[in-house]
């Protein structure tokens, strides 16, 4: 485990180094209890760059596919967003947790 948080902008999570530092699982909890339609369940990939963020936007846009409307903190912090099949969010930021964000 990297880190942990508590009341960021509402949810509670957990960032996880897989293996190591250089790349990051984040698991991000509601404090609001489940409503079906409101709830947040997403899985957010750290990338180590820009260009590498926008290789997989480019990707996703080859296939059709558009960005979800963003959570404030994602929105804030450079981090593009889509819908999974199942309605889950799938984030792709752009840097490692403990580097520089672009």
């Amino acid at each position: 485990m990297l880190e942990s948080f508590e009341g960021s902008y509402g949810e509670d999570g957990t960032i996880f180094g897989l293996p190591d530092a250089s790349f990051h699982l984040e698991i991000v909890r509601s404090t609001v209890p489940a409503i079906p339609v409101d709830r947040i369940d997403m899985l957010v990939f750290y990338l180590p760059d820009l260009a590498a963020r926008e290789r997989l936007v480019a990707r996703m846009a080859a296939a059709g596919k558009e960005p979800a409307s963003q959570h404030p903190y994602w929105q804030a912090n450079g981090g593009v967003t889509y819908p999974d099949p199942d309605g889950r969010e799938v984030v792709f930021v752009s840097w490692t947790y403990g580097a520089a964000r672009t």
